[in-house]
Formats: structure tokens, sequence, C-alpha cells
């Protein structure tokens, strides 16, 4: 049994905004309604205009490429259980000049939400097993409907992830963590997914139709610019802790922990164009600045293993991370501090990028996180 509650159903911005910024699934109404595609998408009308166009199709023998009418057929006759065509670039199916055709305007997303990355149509049935997205998620139905599991990113850290697939499913991560929310997304209605929550999807009804976008929301506030700059150094951050000895990445990963749990505090740095960092001296990092405590990054080989020599490198980059955060605005932070921690987490678990040099075909169970 869930104790998150029933998920909140609203309408408004001045509804959705406080929990957007706290990082709060919500079930948004009175918005798909009014799409063209809410009135027009069906499989007749898939059928109609765009009988020919094929797509790939996930089927109980496996995958195979199908029209519009051949899959309209299959979802009537019941003859598999899966019968399903996820993620598919919307508008590259759409915008192909077909009679009809109704384009980026069939779907329009709020116009208080901003800058979405990419839209996709899903349509059958199926299920999309436990996972989470770096994103923020938009999912809208359009005809039949949306069963979804959702866990808080919290849940990660026992979810028994490879990347960002979970290896159980989400009835079995109930019974250890029973903190989520079961629930039904109904035609017309628009559910948002805060990036990193754990979801699984499946279609309670014979068929479904449903859009979504992924996009990273900037919370009504001006844009700081400091974003790509922090996930360029983020990811170099990475590459760099690959390169460290054991007892090296144990270090950095304390440092991050510390760094991280006073962010989630509110607790940052003065922004850099309004203060000259002082070390006073190499036996004490500390420096209090505005009610955050500067972790300690001095490294003494107790263990007797050769340095890395990265180690430095590595120390550079967290401080520029320290001075880059107080740049950004409030939501800009809320998602640096919820990528910082998901790289925490994985880390935790032993799970590293591999090296530059490694070869490519090497796999790996790192899942690196997105910021922009």
């Amino acid at each position: 049994m869930d104790d998150l509650g029933k998920i909140q159903r609203i309408s408004t911005k001045e509804e959705f905004m406080p929990l957007l910024k706290k990082g709060i699934p919500v079930i948004i109404t009175d918005i798909v309604e009014n799409w063209p595609a809410y009135s027009l998408f069906s499989m007749e009308y898939f059928s109609s205009f765009y009988a020919d166009l094929e797509l790939p199709c996930k089927l109980d023998h496996g995958i195979e490429r199908m029209t519009f009418s051949k899959l309209s057929q299959h979802l009537k006759s019941n003859d598999s259980e899966l019968c399903y065509s996820p993620q598919l670039p919307l508008f590259n199916y759409l915008n192909i000049g077909k009679e009809g055709d109704i384009g980026s305007q069939a779907c329009p997303p709020p116009d208080w939400l901003e800058s979405f990355n990419e839209t996709n149509i899903w349509i059958g049935r199926g299920v999309t097993t436990l996972h989470f997205d770096g994103y923020d998620n938009l999912l809208a139905v359009i005809e039949g409907e949306k069963k979804l599991m959702l866990f808080p990113p919290e849940a990660i850290s026992v979810a028994q992830t490879k990347g960002q697939w979970c290896q159980v499913r989400a009835k079995e991560l109930a019974e250890i963590y029973p903190k989520y929310f079961d629930i039904v997304v109904k035609p017309g209605e628009l559910l948002y997914l805060p990036p990193y929550w754990l979801h699984e999807v499946s279609v309670p009804t014979a068929n479904a139709i449903s859009i979504n976008y992924w996009y990273h929301q900037q919370y009504g506030n001006e844009k700081s610019n400091f974003l790509p700059m922090i996930s360029n150094l983020i990811g170099s951050l990475e590459q760099m802790i690959a390169e460290l000895n054991k007892s090296e990445k144990l270090h950095v990963l304390r440092i991050l922990e510390d760094m991280i749990e006073q962010f989630k505090k509110g607790s940052y740095p003065v922004p850099q164009s309004g203060i000259t960092w002082s070390h006073h001296g190499n036996e004490n990092a500390m420096v209090r600045i505005n009610n955050y405590i500067r972790p300690e990054f001095i490294y003494r080989n107790k263990n007797n293993e050769s340095k890395s020599g990265f180690l430095g490198h590595a120390r550079k980059m967290v401080d520029n991370l320290e001075q880059m955060a107080p740049e950004l605005n409030d939501g800009e932070r809320g998602h640096f501090v919820r990528v910082m921690a998901q790289i925490i987490t994985q880390f935790k678990q032993g799970n590293y990028p591999l090296p530059p040099e490694t070869d490519d075909s090497k796999p790996s169970d790192y899942y690196r996180a997105t910021l922009l």
C-alpha cells in the first residue's frame, strides 16, 4: 500500500508552479481537451491519412514493421497481448504533407511550460518496465488509459538499477519501498513527471494513444546561462573520477555528498562574482561563507595506494561547481541538485563511467545524467 496519498489533479498555472518547484508529480486537466489532436487522433484517423506509413511495432514474438492500417487491425483482433509502437518522433510522422496534417499545432504544450526537447507518440498496448529519465516529462493521454506506478528518486538506492533501468518490477519494489503513487491517467489528462522519478507504465485498455514531451523547465525564471557551463563541467568531472584510484574515489564521493547536502538545505557559497576564495593554508581548506561550509579536500594517502595524479584536477572541478551553482536560478539549482544526487547514488553503488581511453565495446552500467 502506498503512503504518498492521492496524486493531485490541478488545472491552473498558479496551482502547478509550487508543485513544479518541489518536484512533485501532478495531473493537469483542462489542457489536453482543447488540443486539436484530442478530437482528431484515433486509429481510424491515422489509418485514413497515414494508411501506408510503416511503424516499428513490438509484438509477442518480437519486433515487426507494419502500417497504421495493419496495426489497427492487430489491435482489434486481440491476437497479441503485446502490440505496441512506442516512442515514435511525433512530428516526423505528422509533418509529411498528408492531407489533413495539423503538424505541431496538434498538441501544443501549455504556454507556461518551457523548453521542450523532444515529442513522441505512443500507440497500442504494452508495458514499459520500471526506469527513470533525466528529463522532466509531460504525458498526455488522447485515447484509452495509461496506468503508472511512480516512486520518488530516493527509491533508486534500493531499485537495483542498471543505468536508468531497474532490474526489478514495480510491484517487487513496492514490497520493500512502500512510498509510491499508483495512478491511472485518463483521456484528456496530462501527467507531469519530474526527473528521476522511477515509473513503470502499462496500458489497461485494449489500446491507448498518448503524447509525451521531454524537456527541462526553467521554472519561470530567466535562464542564468551557467547551466551549459555546469553541464560541461559535470561531464568532465565524471570522466576525471573514473581515473582515480579506489581511495580517491571514496574521498571525492564524501566531498560531493557534503556539498550536495548543504545545497539541498539552501546553503550555497556567495556567487563567484562577489567573492575571491581564500583557502587559509594547505592544511585547512574550510571556509565559512554565507552559512556554506566548504568541505575539506585534503587527501592523505592512508592506504599506501599510489596517487592517480588526477585528484588535483577533480578538486578544481568540484571547486568550480561550488562557485557556479550559486549563479543558477532557483529552478536550475533544484535540477542541478537532483542530477548530482543521482550521480552520487551511482558512485555509492560502485558504478562509475569508463575512463576515456577504454574500448567503447566494453559495457558500463553508468547512466550519464542529463543536465540540459
